[in-house]
């Protein structure tokens, strides 16, 4: 197989201080949907969600949560979006035979493509910043094989709910850039995992701000997480993201030893995190 070529693409439009809206695509045969603090709309904060079809019955995913202490966090993540975004026309490129001799089924693709742009992805961020830390997965979905191939970047574990059972995958590889209060690593490889998602299986995707979403001296957690994703029986990718930041945010607001949190009109509330939930459902 050859490697997977970076090339600069006519399409890419550099130097925006904010990512583009998000369009999800339609998959057929599968649902995909995401839900963040501020509903669909989560520029404003610091993580981002995209997703391109890059060929009919593959969608491509991007999740990203920029530290707030970070250097100009929007910026970071207009950057990271383009690289995405002209991975993901390559990849088109690539899966006709455009760029190599043979075409290659979609996750042997994805192998060599997801980590290709995740260090792009660093470098251009570190030329961009000179401090800042993220997370990032990059994804890729198969609706024909019904095949999931991830690369993660210090992103909460992937989360896979099967009824009342949800099992978490770890992540594989280290944050971009310089996580608080450590060193920068650059030897930290991202993995690609791959996993066959049985039918009526859900793959949830979240950002740490969900996890970390705190009341007072306790987190909402991965515990958290898949107790929410746990009771639900809903099969809708819209309904299972919103009931799960609905949940972390009601942790947020529960009452403690003195009554519930204050708040301040005019005042965000520093306990407020920043929270992103994607699911991804083969249709049975």
């Amino acid at each position: 197989m050859t490697a997977f070529q970076w090339t600069p693409s006519p399409s890419n439009q550099p130097g925006r201080d904010r990512p583009l809206p998000c369009a999800i695509p339609h998959i057929a045969g599968a649902g995909l949907d995401m839900q963040c603090r501020g509903g669909h709309d989560c520029m404003a904060a610091g993580d981002l969600f995209d997703a391109v079809s890059p060929r009919p019955g593959v969608v491509l995913l991007l999740l990203m949560s920029v530290a707030r202490h970070s250097h100009r966090p929007l910026r970071l993540l207009a950057l990271a979006q383009d690289v995405f975004r002209m991975g993901a026309e390559q990849y088109a490129g690539a899966a006709n035979g455009q760029t190599s001799d043979e075409v290659l089924p979609g996750s042997v693709l994805s192998a060599s493509v997801l980590p290709d742009m995740m260090r792009q992805m660093q470098r251009n961020l570190d030329a961009a910043a000179p401090l800042y830390s993220a997370t990032a997965l990059l994804a890729s979905y198969e609706t024909v094989t019904a095949t999931l191939t991830w690369a993660s970047a210090g992103a909460p574990p992937l989360l896979l709910k099967d009824g009342a059972k949800v099992e978490a995958i770890e992540s594989q590889g280290g944050p971009l850039g310089l996580p608080s209060g450590t060193a920068p690593d650059r030897g930290m490889p991202w993995g690609v995992q791959v996993r066959v998602l049985a039918p009526g299986t859900a793959a949830v995707f979240i950002t740490p701000g969900l996890v970390h979403a705190a009341s007072h001296d306790a987190e909402f957690g991965l515990n958290g997480a898949a107790a929410a994703l746990a009771a639900q029986t809903t099969r809708d990718p819209q309904e299972l993201c919103h009931a799960l930041v609905a949940a972390a945010i009601r942790f947020e607001q529960q009452p403690g030893r003195f009554g519930p949190p204050l708040r301040i009109s005019g005042f965000r509330d520093k306990l407020e995190e920043d929270m992103t939930a994607v699911a991804l459902l083969p249709a049975i």
